[in-house]
């Protein structure tokens, strides 16, 4: 057994590490790995974090068209056309990922590895198809997206602005904030992905319309139909917020030293329970408007 050691324990490392070991299933590993991320990245230490890790290496096999496949008891991970498919579930946790390896019984049997797009727990749309030695079987044409490109609706960036500095870590608040008026949001085409991001200009693809109305169409009453809701906007920050992140980022290193410190002293001295409970307004205006089938593209 091993331990991480090292200056900041992030979530993404933490999934990194899942790919060459294993830790104690549940998502309390994952809670302790990340329970004093914080505070090591200011105090600049090198710090040993109390999670056991055993080694579990996998299998590499590269094929013809740039297309990788990790192996680990079946297909793990796929990486094609420039895009990385991870199977959801993994050592008790589930990933937080829109384009995942999904698993199907084929003959006699065996198992065929499916690359995919999900949203709200509905596959959006097949790419490649997999046999159990990770040799591809059959390639997918992906759906074509309606032709639109609309703004999204201002409930949309009001509850969004409030609600992705709660995904971040506490550090990157003030610059999400400040980073935030200049992201481009639009719904538009986005051949093979649910969401794309150059500099600020985000695409969220209309495939997530569609899936949502899909959904709705299938539940009866209020409620189940807000759950949809809130749902739909937990896909849309998971989609969206590894770009914002990244805005904020490099907003913050291209500030000057002592500058950057006063930024991440004033977000660590920022009280998240007040954060959260001042998102719940924008959030309900948000919910209230899709309730009644407004703030999407028609």
């Amino acid at each position: 057994m091993v331990r991480y050691r090292g200056p900041y324990p992030t979530e993404q490392l933490f999934w990194s590490l899942t790919e060459s070991f294993r830790c104690a299933p549940g998502p309390e590993s994952l809670a302790r790995f990340l329970a004093e991320a914080e505070a090591t990245f200011a105090r600049g230490a090198l710090v040993e974090v109390p999670v056991e890790w055993a080694p579990a290496p996998h299998e590499r096999r590269f094929h013809p068209g740039g297309l990788l496949v990790q192996l680990r008891d079946g297909v793990e991970r796929i990486n094609w056309q420039g895009r990385s498919y991870y199977r959801a579930e993994s050592q008790g946790l589930r990933r937080r990922e829109h384009r995942v390896v999904r698993t199907v019984s084929a003959e006699a049997g065996a198992h065929q590895y499916i690359a995919s797009l999900e949203a709200l727990g509905i596959v959006v749309e097949d790419h490649l198809t997999l046999d159990e030695q990770g040799q591809p079987v059959e390639h997918h044409a992906p759906l074509l997206d309606a032709a639109l490109e609309e703004s999204l609706a201002e409930p949309w960036r009001e509850a969004l602005g409030a609600l992705l500095p709660l995904e971040a870590t506490p550090l990157l608040a003030g610059a999400i904030e400040t980073v935030w008026p200049s992201i481009q949001l639009v719904w538009g085409p986005v051949p093979g992905d649910l969401v794309e991001y150059r500099g600020t200009a985000f695409r969220l693809s209309p495939k997530l319309i569609r899936v949502y109305r899909s959904a709705c169409a299938e539940t009866a009453g209020p409620e189940v139909r807000r759950g949809l809701a809130r749902r739909l906007v937990r896909e849309v920050l998971g989609l969206i917020g590894p770009g914002v992140r990244e805005a904020a980022v490099g907003w913050l290193s291209r500030l000057a030293s002592a500058r950057q410190e006063q930024e991440l002293a004033a977000a660590a001295q920022r009280d998240r329970a007040v954060q959260a409970e001042m998102a719940l307004a924008p959030l309900g205006r948000l919910l209230d408007a899709l309730g009644v089938g407004a703030a999407l593209p028609g």
